[in-house]
C-alpha cells in the first residue's frame, strides 16, 4: 500500500468511529443555505460570496462502455486536475526542493475534485429539476467542466445515467447558476456555446457572471492547465480562457465567453466577492483561435513527402530573441521566470511535455526558448470590455481590416517575426456581442442580437513550405506546396480598432499591436549524402489510414482518439462521412517536443450526432506509422485466478491485467485488416498506475500486471455504494524523441469498500 492509501484508511477509521457517535459528520460541509431560489427581479444582486477563494473540478475520461472501446478523453483528467494543481499551487517555480518564485495572486481552495463515477450530471441540476447545484457547483466561486458536449450540452459518463441521467442540458440549470456563491463557469466541451442554443445557456445565468466554452468543437488537450496558469498570473477570465485556446487549439476553433455585463469581462480571481447583477440582456464574446485550412495536395498522386527537420535555437539565439520580444512589446523582459517542465507522465500531457518556457513577470510575453515559438498579450488592452480599458487622450483614429495588414506586416517585418514560409490569410475579426435575453426554463433558442461590434482584428498568416516531390501519375518531379498545420504553425498579429489620431508608420504600429502568436520551428531539409538529393520519408496511402477513422461496434472514436493529432472528440455520434483528404505537416504548440515537422493526412470528416446535429472537423491522422504513439489496449481483465471480473470488486481481490503487444500490427491486436502496421518504432516499455500517472501511484511494469485491490483513494459520495478506483496501462516509445510518444489505456474499477465509507471532499 502506498503512502497516500495509509493515510487515506488511518483517515477514514476516525471518521468511521466519528460517524458511529454523529451520522452528520458525512456532510458537515453543507453550506447554511437552500436549494435554487427563483430568479429575481432584474437590477443589483447582492453577492452570495462566502467569502472564500473556492473552486471545484469535474471531469469525465471514460464514457461508456465502462473501460475499452468508449469513446473516451484522456486528457480532460490532465485537464481538470492540471487546473486544480496550478490554482492551489503555492509556489511558481520549484528548483531542487525549494520554491524561487512565488505567485502574484492567492491559492484558491478545491472545494470538489470529483471524476469519472463521481462526477454527476445532479451536482450541475437545479433542485427543481432534482439536482444539487446548489450544494455542489453554486457553493464554489469557479465550477470546471472537461468532457464531452453539443449545442444541448455537458454529457456525464461512467455512472452519469444514474444521478440523476447522462446529460445536463440548459433546461436543467435554467435559471440556477449564480443566486449562490458561483460567478464563473468553465466548459472544456465541444460546441456548447454554439449558436443554435446561445439564448437557452444565457438563461441559467441568475447571478453568474461569467460563462465560458467552445463555439466549435475543440481538441482534448489540457486547456484548463494553462487556464489556470494565467488565472495565477492575475488575467482576468476572459483573457485566460482565450489565451489558453490560442496556445492549445488546432485551426477552426473558435472559443466563446459569455457575460452577465460587460463590465465581467474584467473578472480577476479578487472579484468572486463582487456585488453581481441581472437584466435583460447578455454579452458574448466570440474569439477565432485558428487559420486556413489545409491547401489541397492529391494523396493519390504522392508516395513520399520530405523531411524537415527542426533546427533548435542555441541559448545565444534564445536570449537575442527574448530581447527582441521586449523591444517589440515594450514589455520588460530582463526580470522572468523560466518553467521547465520534464517528460510528463500524465496522459494527454503531449502538448506540455517537455520545453523550457520564459514569461515575463507580468504574464504579457512568453517565450520557448528550444524553438522560438511566442506569444504577446497587452493584458491592459486585449479582451478588455469596452468603457474599461485606459483611455486615449485627444482625437483618434478609426483602423480598417485592410490598415491592419499593413500595420501587422510592418510589426512583423520591423522585428524579424515575418519567417520565409509564411503568407497571409486574412483578417479575422473578435466580436463583442450584445443580445436580448429571455427568462425561465422554457427554451429561447438561438440569442437575440441587439447590436455586434469588432473588438479586434487579427492578421493571420498561413505557414506554407515548397518542395520538389515526384508524382506518381507523371513519373516526373513537381514543385507541391503544403500547409504546416497545429498550434505552431499559427502566426497572427492582434490589431486594435483605433488609434491616436495622427500616427503612422512604426509609431502606429507600436500603438496599436494588441498581441501576437508566432515564431514558426525553424527547419531544414537535410540531404542524401550520397546522392545529395533531400531526404523523403515513405507515407502510407489514404485508403489505409482513413481506418484509423473507423467508429468501432459501439459507434466510437477508438482509434482516432489514439492516434490523431489534437483529436477531436464527439460522444454521440450516429454516422459520419468523409468529405476531403490533403497532405500537411504538423507542428505541435509551445513546450512540445519535436525533431521534425510530422507529415499527416489531414481529413475532413462530417459527423451525424444522436440528436441529429451535423458537426464537422479536420482529423490530422501521421501519414507514416513511426510518427504515432504505440498501441495502448488492456487485452484481457480477469480476477488472479483467470475468471470473469465481476461488475464490483472488493478491497484485497487478486486481479490481472494483460496488455496487447504494442509491437505486433493493429491488425494484429483485433482491428482492420489493411492497418498491417506496427505504430510508433517498434521498441517499447510498459507501465502501471492506479488513479493517476505519478511516480508514487505506480504500481508496475511490463505488459502484465498482477494487482491486489486497495483501499480507494477517496470516500464515497453522499449515497454512493462504491468509491471508483482506475487502474492505467502507459504505453511509451522509447526510441522516439518526439511527440506523441506514449499512449493510455484505462480500467475502470467498483470498488466496495470493507466498510462503508464517508463522504468525503476530494
Amino acid at each position: 500500500m502506498n503512502t497516500k492509501s495509509v493515510r487515506f484508511a488511518l483517515f477514514n477509521l476516525l471518521l468511521i468511529c466519528a460517524l458511529l457517535i454523529s451520522p452528520g459528520l458525512a456532510r458537515a460541509d453543507e453550506p447554511d443555505r437552500q436549494p435554487d431560489t427563483p430568479t429575481q427581479a432584474a437590477g443589483v444582486k447582492a453577492t452570495a460570496d462566502d467569502s472564500s477563494l473556492e473552486f471545484g473540478v469535474w471531469w469525465v475520461e471514460d464514457y461508456p462502455p465502462a473501460g475499452n472501446g468508449g469513446s473516451d478523453l484522456p486528457a480532460t483528467r490532465p485537464d481538470a486536475l492540471g487546473l486544480r494543481n496550478l490554482l492551489t499551487s503555492t509556489c511558481r517555480v520549484y528548483f531542487l526542493g525549494i520554491c524561487w518564485a512565488g505567485w502574484p495572486t492567492p491559492a484558491w481552495n478545491a472545494r470538489f475534485v470529483y471524476g469519472n463515477g463521481s462526477a454527476w450530471e445532479s451536482d450541475w441540476k437545479r433542485s427543481s429539476a432534482g439536482g444539487n447545484e446548489w450544494y455542489y457547483v453554486d457553493s464554489v466561486d469557479l465550477a470546471y467542466f472537461a468532457g464531452h458536449g453539443s449545442t444541448n450540452g455537458i454529457l456525464f459518463g461512467v455512472g452519469g445515467n444514474t444521478h440523476d441521467d447522462a446529460w445536463l442540458t440548459y433546461s436543467d440549470a435554467a435559471g440556477a447558476w449564480g443566486d449562490g456563491d458561483l460567478d464563473w463557469v468553465g466548459l472544456a466541451a465541444c460546441n456548447v456555446l454554439d449558436d443554435p442554443n446561445l439564448g437557452n445557456w444565457a438563461n441559467t445565468m441568475n447571478g453568474l457572471r461569467v460563462l465560458m466554452g467552445f463555439k466549435t468543437v475543440m481538441a482534448d488537450v489540457p486547456h484548463g492547465e494553462w487556464f489556470g496558469q494565467y488565472l495565477r498570473e492575475n488575467e482576468t477570465v476572459g483573457q485566460a480562457w482565450f489565451k489558453a485556446a490560442d496556445k492549445l487549439q488546432p485551426q477552426n476553433t473558435i472559443a466563446r465567453v459569455m457575460a452577465e455585463e460587460t463590465w465581467m469581462y474584467n473578472d480577476r480571481w479578487y472579484n468572486h466577492a463582487s456585488t453581481d447583477y441581472l437584466d435583460s440582456t447578455y454579452w458574448y464574446w466570440t474569439h477565432t483561435v485558428g487559420s486556413e485550412p489545409a491547401r489541397f495536395v492529391d494523396a493519390s498522386d504522392i508516395t513520399e513527402m520530405p523531411v524537415y527537420m527542426v533546427e533548435p535555437l542555441g541559448l545565444a539565439e534564445a536570449n537575442s530573441r527574448w530581447d527582441t520580444l521586449g523591444a517589440a512589446t515594450g514589455v520588460t523582459v530582463t526580470d522572468f521566470v523560466t518553467i521547465t517542465s520534464i517528460a510528463s507522465v500524465t496522459p494527454g500531457r503531449s502538448a506540455l511535455d517537455v520545453g523550457t518556457i520564459r514569461t515575463s513577470q507580468d504574464g504579457q510575453v512568453e517565450m520557448d526558448e528550444s524553438n522560438g515559438l511566442f506569444a504577446y498579450n497587452d493584458l491592459e488592452n486585449l479582451w478588455i470590455a469596452p468603457g474599461t480599458e485606459p483611455a486615449q487622450a485627444g482625437a483618434i483614429q478609426a483602423i480598417s481590416a485592410s490598415d491592419a495588414i499593413t500595420i501587422a506586416e510592418q510589426f512583423l517585418s520591423t522585428y524579424g517575426f515575418l519567417p520565409d514560409d509564411a503568407q497571409y490569410y486574412e483578417v479575422a475579426a473578435d466580436t463583442l456581442t450584445n443580445a436580448a435575453s429571455q427568462q425561465g426554463v422554457q427554451a429561447s433558442g438561438a440569442a437575440q442580437v441587439l447590436s455586434e461590434e469588432t473588438m479586434v482584428y487579427q492578421v493571420i498568416y498561413s505557414r506554407i513550405v515548397s518542395a520538389t516531390v515526384p508524382s506518381k501519375s507523371r513519373g516526373v518531379a513537381e514543385n507541391v506546396e503544403f500547409s504546416v498545420m497545429g498550434p505552431g504553425a499559427k502566426l497572427k498579429v492582434y490589431v486594435d480598432t483605433t488609434a491616436p489620431a495622427g500616427l503612422s508608420g512604426a509609431a502606429l504600429s507600436q500603438e496599436s499591436v494588441l498581441g501576437a502568436l508566432g515564431g514558426y520551428r525553424a527547419v531544414q531539409q537535410p540531404a542524401s549524402k550520397t546522392t545529395n538529393a533531400p531526404l523523403t520519408i515513405p507515407i502510407k496511402p489514404f485508403e489505409t489510414m482513413v481506418k484509423i477513422l473507423d467508429l468501432n461496434p459501439q459507434g466510437q472514436q477508438e482509434l482516432e482518439s489514439m492516434f490523431a493529432l489534437s483529436h477531436i472528440p464527439l460522444g454521440n455520434i450516429e454516422s459520419r462521412t468523409i468529405t476531403t483528404n490533403t497532405l500537411a505537416y504538423w507542428e505541435g504548440p509551445m513546450g512540445a517536443s519535436q525533431d521534425q515537422l510530422i507529415p499527416v493526412h489531414a481529413i475532413g470528416v462530417s459527423n451525424v450526432l444522436t440528436d441529429s446535429s451535423v458537426v464537422s472537423y479536420t482529423a490530422y491522422i501521421p501519414a507514416n506509422p513511426v510518427f504515432m504513439p504505440p498501441l495502448a489496449k488492456i487485452e484481457s481483465a480477469t480476477t488472479g485466478s483467470g475468471g470473469q471480473l465481476p461488475e464490483q470488486v472488493t478491497v484485497g481481490m487478486s486481479i490481472k491485467l494483460t496488455a496487447a503487444d504494442a509491437s505486433k500490427t493493429l491488425a494484429a491486436a483485433g482491428y482492420d485488416a489493411a492497418l498491417d502496421f506496427v505504430a510508433g518504432t517498434g521498441d517499447y516499455a510498459y507501465a502501471w498506475y492506479v488513479d493517476a500517472v505519478a511516480p508514487e501511484n505506480q504500481v508496475g511494469t511490463g505488459p502484465t500486471l498482477d494487482y491486489t485491490v486497495a483501499i480507494p483513494n477517496g470516500g464515497a459520495k453522499l449515497d454512493a455504494a462504491t468509491a471508483q478506483q482506475t487502474l492505467i496501462l502507459e504505453v511509451t516509445d522509447i526510441g522516439s524523441n518526439r511527440e506523441p510518444n506514449r499512449s493510455y489505456n484505462r480500467l475502470n474499477l467498483a470498488v466496495v469498500p470493507p466498510v462503508l465509507l464517508p463522504s468525503v471532499g476530494r
